[in-house]
């Protein structure tokens, strides 16, 4: 088996909601000016610089490119530099630790993570709680330099393939994550998808939104291991493979 797994961060791995708020807050009202800044609706799927350009947006300024840098290096210092601060106000969700060392030990995989958090924070999160041992970091694909979970997929698999020494297909690569726009890129043939409903979207709606698999959440790890398996082995992307949650039929 050759398999490129990639771990979506937020809501499927760490939950750090709570410090990501306190710190696009801290940001705005630092860069802006502002003492009551206001944040966008939260949305999983988007990238950090859409997040930082539609804050600066909300709260009066042009989103122009130099503004919107200046916020995310600002933001970038308050992540990667209070790991203590992750840890407190942050946790593991159940469960993903297990799911991440035993997919890490199958043979023929490569683990990376396909996310719209900058690369740095990427990192910082999954560093303060001592899960970055489970992912090789030169196969990830990162909010930086990609505007949708499609496009940030696709440096993945373009760096896992240099890594590699050969491209992986999207047959080949199994993104795990928790929003619509990750089961959207199963929808889209980019990749398969094992959803996990650990974040604000149900197992109905995620199969309705194109995954080829939903679990309810990475607890049971033997459950986890064998749709992974199950998953990569049951043909192209796309949602006509999906595996149904409890009570409803195949999207």
């Amino acid at each position: 088996m050759r398999l490129l797994v990639l771990w979506d961060i937020d809501h499927t791995l760490v939950s750090t909601t709570l410090f990501d708020r306190r710190a696009y807050l801290a940001v705005a009202a630092e860069v802006l000016g502002t003492s009551d800044p206001v944040l966008p609706p939260s949305g999983a799927g988007r990238t950090e610089p859409h997040t930082m350009a539609e804050t600066m947006r909300l709260n009066g300024a042009a989103p122009e490119d130099s503004l919107v840098r200046r916020a995310l290096e600002r933001f970038e210092e308050l992540v990667t530099g209070d790991p203590d601060g992750l840890r407190a106000q942050g946790r593991v969700l159940p469960g993903a630790r297990e799911a991440m060392s035993a997919v890490a030990a199958l043979p023929g995989i490569r683990t990376g993570v396909a996310t719209g958090n900058l690369r740095s924070v990427a990192r910082a999160k999954l560093t303060a709680f001592g899960l970055d041992r489970h992912v090789d970091w030169a196969c990830g694909g990162y909010g930086d330099h990609a505007r949708t979970k499609a496009e940030v997929v696709g440096l993945a698999r373009h760096a896992a393939g240099l890594r590699d020494g050969r491209a992986f297909s999207p047959q080949e690569t199994l993104l795990v994550g928790d929003a619509p726009a990750d089961a959207a890129v199963a929808a889209a043939g980019h990749a398969r998808v094992l959803a996990v409903a650990t974040g604000r979207t149900g197992t109905g709606a995620l199969t309705r939104a194109g995954a080829d698999a939903v679990l309810p959440d990475l607890c049971d790890t033997r459950a986890f291991v064998a749709t992974v398996l199950s998953t990569v082995r049951s043909g192209a992307p796309g949602r006509t493979k999906g595996t149904a949650p409890p009570g409803e039929a195949p999207a």
